[in-house]
């Protein structure tokens, strides 16, 4: 089996990990079948939300456009209105649905699920930090998002 370096910690670990097995960092190894491109890869640019519902009720549209996330090497920078957020991104694309996980500077970890459908980024995550992963894109007991990339960028960002 190939070995691949983790482009954080050094240490080498099978080219089907997605994290590196000793210090958890994403390895961009698990390719799509969309260009070759690992999901990774497709989720880093920016992107505007286009709609987001909680336990079933629908963030107002004039709210919904104040959102951006970028995401980048690994970290996922939410922007509100002025605020920033900035998360740490883990992804499980072997697992189906796939998994996405968000952890913050203080340690607590959004639990979630994405697919990618055409050029929009559906995501669903627990509506709170220790509920567990929804398994449905859907949004009771959770929070439905549905994102597109700002200017048409490029998967891989530009």
């Amino acid at each position: 089996m190939p070995l691949v370096q983790c482009p954080r910690c050094g240490r080498v670990n099978p080219s089907v990990a997605v994290n590196c097995l000793h210090c958890g960092a994403l390895t961009g190894r698990s390719a799509s079948a969309e260009g070759g491109l690992t999901d990774l890869q497709r989720l880093e640019g920016t992107w505007a939300m286009r709609s987001f519902s909680l336990n079933g009720a629908p963030l107002p549209p004039e709210e919904v456009r104040k959102y951006r996330v970028t995401i980048r090497g690994g970290r996922y920078v939410l922007d509100y209105a002025g605020q920033r957020v900035v998360f740490g991104l883990r992804l499980d694309p072997t697992r189906r649905p796939k998994e996405v996980d968000w952890t913050d500077a203080a340690g607590n970890t959004l639990l979630g699920i994405y697919q990618f459908d055409g050029g929009v980024l559906r995501v669903c995550r627990a509506a709170a930090y220790g509920q567990p992963r929804p398994a449905l894109f859907f949004d009771f007991d959770a929070a439905l998002a549905e994102w597109e990339r700002v200017d048409g960028a490029a998967p891989g960002g530009a």
